[in-house]
């Protein structure tokens, strides 16, 4: 199969893609083509998440390519040493998303043992390079998304696709623009 139809079933890539829509993914692109940053893909879960239970593909927009030099400090993601300018969030800031969302993966002490308020990632929280056939990927809902923040990175082989239209509802069809 060249494409696959997908359903949006939570809002962790609000507000470019909402609950209930339909989207369109190339699944032969990516066999003539590197994935570039700002992409939207479909992708199975890690290792990570599947120790986590998840089961069912993940759609994120990729920020981190291979090379790249990743980090998240007062709510804006650093990369390559530049604030990167993301109008496709939806609040637009990058706050750490909550323990609930997470789950466990966050740092709650300190090296000393200290209590640290808020609990911080693991991931992010210092400068991360990307490694090759590697991809950091987060939703487009900074505080609603479960994503690379928590869990990592996204293997090259884990990718399936990269989403390139809405087919419905009928008065949002398009492509999906990487702004």
């Amino acid at each position: 199969m060249i494409v696959e139809a997908r359903y949006i079933s939570s809002g962790g890539m609000e507000p470019t893609l909402k609950i209930n829509d339909r989207i369109v993914v190339d699944k032969v692109s990516y066999l003539f083509q590197t994935p570039k940053r700002r992409d939207i893909i479909l992708f199975k879960p890690t290792q990570a998440l599947k120790q986590g239970g998840f089961e069912n593909a993940f759609v994120k927009r990729i920020i981190g390519i291979p090379g790249d030099v990743v980090e998240i400090k007062q709510n804006v993601v650093w990369l390559n040493n530049q604030p990167l300018q993301e109008p496709y969030t939806m609040s637009g800031t990058t706050e750490s998303p909550s323990p609930e969302t997470c789950r466990s993966n966050y740092v709650t002490m300190d090296v000393e043992s200290r209590p640290i308020d808020p609990p911080i990632p693991i991931y992010l929280s210092q400068p991360q390079t990307i490694p090759p056939d590697h991809y950091l990927v987060l939703g487009d809902h900074r505080a609603n998304s479960l994503d690379s923040r928590c869990w990592g990175l996204v293997k090259r082989s884990e990718i399936i696709g990269q989403a390139t239209k809405r087919f419905f509802p009928f008065n949002r069809i398009g492509r999906l623009d990487k702004k």
